[in-house]
């Protein structure tokens, strides 16, 4: 039988889709081809397993439960100095950045934290939506875990950003904050994990048992964000006022091992096929765009329902039933994400200011 791979794109020039056939003739499709690569063959030795990111995702859940509260005080402490700053009563005690403050724990600095942090949720989630679709695609050719490893480093970027502004509030104003929810937005945020993992799962392991890998992945996700406010308790109390970003360090530290731990952990066995269809895909779209000299612009790709018939082209049985189906689980979702990313902000500071919580009871509560 004839090897050879069906890609459908989109011709510039009409509206109807057009079938490729990438023919193993391609000197790079081919020769794959031959060794048998593009059935997902992967080494004994270097075997793709969920295992892998089971580590991962608790190393990294447990540095963002870690800082969770400690990075609302940072931001409270931030805007409490610059609204103190030359009001001051005599007897008040300083600010301590990144520390609990009771004197400011006030209906106007909350209020104002409050409104930085739904700023900065809008700066990361708009930022997350481009760059998740972009990269995306390009962990077809490169791979998820490399995409998993640059999500990574903009975490690493934007703790890093965030302990510069705490290290030298004398010099950086509380804005450059939002300077930190543009570098985690343009990383993918927690966003592009997610998804990236969820292909890695997909390609690694069969149909019939994603669901139960994936319930796993969230598993551990969800034990270290329990589990990271105690531990921040733990820090805090050796850290003590001398220390208050102590917790800050230690979330960095863990940050940085878990981006050496990715370079131990194969890429997904399906990752060569997407490589292949999708590096092809460009060299024939400059095929079809040399029958034309009129470039025109195309503006059919910013079309939601083209997005939609994207991912369930209308050929396929029963779309109409899947095209709504994928429209409730994407409200869904929407209503999901944005409840729990609006009230977190939310559940850390209104136990501060109603009940006078302390770092430690806010951390046990947010632990529950």
């Amino acid at each position: 039988m004839e090897n050879s791979i069906y890609q459908q794109i989109s011709d510039d020039e009409h509206d109807e889709d057009e079938v490729v056939e990438l023919e193993d003739e391609d000197p790079i499709i081919g020769s794959h081809i031959e060794n048998g690569l593009l059935q997902g063959e992967a080494h004994p030795s270097n075997k793709p397993t969920v295992l892998y990111l089971l580590f991962f995702f608790l190393i990294n859940s447990l540095a963002f439960g870690i800082i969770a509260v400690p990075r609302m005080n940072l931001v409270v402490s931030l805007v409490c100095r610059h609204a103190l700053e030359g009001n001051e009563k005599p007897d008040s005690p300083p600010v301590i950045i990144g520390g609990f403050n009771p004197q400011c724990q006030s209906d106007e600095i909350s209020s104002r934290t409050a409104l930085i942090a739904a700023r900065g949720n809008i700066i990361v989630g708009v930022l997350a939506a481009v760059v998740s679709t972009s990269m995306g695609r390009l962990s077809d050719r490169i791979g998820r875990v490399k995409v998993i490893a640059f999500n990574t480093v903009g975490l690493i970027l934007t703790e890093g950003t965030l302990l510069t502004i705490a290290t030298f509030p004398m010099s950086l104003d509380y804005r450059w904050l939002y300077a930190a929810y543009a570098i985690d937005g343009a990383s993918g945020s927690y966003a592009l994990t997610m998804a990236m993992a969820s292909a890695y799962v997909s390609d690694s392991c069969a149909p019939s048992i994603r669901s139960i890998q994936i319930g796993r992945l969230h598993g551990a996700m969800f034990i270290g964000i329990a589990v990271g406010p105690l531990l921040s308790t733990l820090i805090s109390k050796i850290g003590g006022s001398k220390l208050p970003l102590l917790v800050f360090y230690v979330s960095l530290a863990m940050r940085f091992f878990s981006i050496l731990y990715l370079q131990f952990v194969p890429e997904s066995r399906l990752t060569k096929t997407s490589q292949l269809i999708a590096e092809a895909k460009p060299r024939h779209l400059l095929r079809l765009t040399a029958r034309s000299c009129k470039p025109r612009l195309n503006f059919s790709k910013l079309d939601p329902r083209a997005w939609i018939a994207h991912l369930i082209p209308s050929s396929v049985p029963s779309s109409a039933y899947l095209r709504r189906n994928l429209i409730l689980l994407m409200l869904i979702d929407l209503l999901i994400y944005a409840g729990v990313m609006g009230t977190m902000e939310i559940l850390i500071l209104y136990p501060q200011v109603v009940f006078a919580w302390g770092a430690t009871a806010n951390n046990l509560f947010m632990s529950l």
